[in-house]
């Protein structure tokens, strides 16, 4: 008797694989065939949505190109008066110290005078010597107008180029998953979605990543189903895993508010708003990457729909490699997909 393949699904544990699939090589019952390669039609409808969301932004106008210009020259102007200030009060410090010089020879020469002309003892050569010095004095006064400014100073303003850089290549964590769960999170979709199911009297919650990220550069996408408040960061895998993980020692990342308007970024689990100039950009529906470069030790954040990077500093004493990213909740609801 011939024997039967069993179905691929690790789920399926009495049906006969019938229906191979091409692609995969591997083969189905009638059930998860259906399942199958509906689950091909939601990656093709994925990669759809990514091809016109980089359509609209290729067809779309930059208008923040002269961004880094216009701050160039708001530094060159504030380095300029700057040392334009300096050069004033340099200046009058010059002047007066010159001026007091002046004002005491002057003195003498006029105690010198008094007393000759009061006495008349004085002769020819006197009044020669005289006039020769009121000369002197006439000539210094005048040159305290002539003054020359040297525009070799040693503040100096950078010509400034402009260039586009090339993009960076980043490996996508397409094998990472949710993983270890600490609060009431529910997993979905193969650990592709994390949805937080507390209430107010449970609300801090946290999911932790499966991969660990100890060299290279990677690249995690993360579409914002749902948004009230949301932690994204990284932390490390030596540090114990709790539900506020945001608050840990080792914890660095940006906090998503569209309930209040604060700037939060989170540096070894301390809040430092508006940190590195992120103004809280994130909405429900964006689609945001969250990088590990892990040689450079720091951690990047780009915002497709604002096309907004920021930008942290790891220090490896408080947070040593190997990494692992995680998702801190607060809100009933909230949810987020791996993207």
């Amino acid at each position: 008797m011939a024997s039967r393949t069993a179905c691929a699904n690790p789920d399926c544990h009495k049906g006969i694989g019938l229906f191979p699939c091409s692609g995969c090589q591997q083969t189905f019952c009638r059930k998860h065939s259906n399942e199958h390669y509906q689950a091909l039609h939601e990656e093709l409808d994925k990669i759809v949505l990514e091809h016109d969301s980089i359509k609209q932004q290729l067809q779309s106008r930059p208008m923040n190109c002269t961004q880094e210009i216009d701050r160039w020259e708001e530094e060159s102007i504030r380095k300029i008066k700057a040392v334009a200030e300096e050069a004033r009060m340099n200046l009058c410090r010059l002047i007066n110290v010159r001026k007091e010089e002046m004002r005491t020879n002057f003195q003498v020469f006029t105690d010198e005078i008094g007393a000759k002309r009061t006495s008349g003892d004085f002769v020819e050569p006197d009044l020669d010597k005289w006039k020769q010095e009121l000369e002197k004095v006439k000539h210094d006064i005048d040159s305290l107008e002539n003054i020359k400014v040297n525009d070799h100073l040693s503040t100096t303003i950078n010509m400034l180029e402009v260039s586009i850089m090339p993009a960076l290549y980043y490996s996508h964590s397409g094998g990472e998953r949710f993983d270890r769960v600490i609060g009431d999170i529910a997993l979905s979709d193969n650990g592709r979605v994390a949805t937080h199911t507390g209430d107010i009297f449970h609300p801090n919650a946290s999911v932790y990543g499966a991969n660990r990220y100890s060299s290279g550069t990677h690249c995690l996408s993360l579409y914002i189903e749902q948004m009230h408040w949301l932690f994204f960061g990284v932390i490390s895998t030596s540090t114990s895993l709790k539900a506020d993980a945001y608050k840990s020692s080792s914890a660095y990342g940006w906090v998503g508010d569209n309930a209040v308007p604060v700037k939060n970024v989170y540096l070894k689990g301390e809040s430092g708003r508006g940190y590195g100039g992120y103004d809280n950009d994130m909405k429900q529906y964006d689609i945001i990457d969250i990088i590990f470069d892990c040689d450079e030790k720091r951690i990047r954040l780009v915002n497709k729909r604002t096309r907004k990077t920021y930008e942290i500093p790891i220090d490896l004493n408080s947070c040593p490699l190997p990494w692992r990213f995680v998702i801190s909740f607060y809100w009933l609801g909230d949810r987020v997909r791996i993207w």
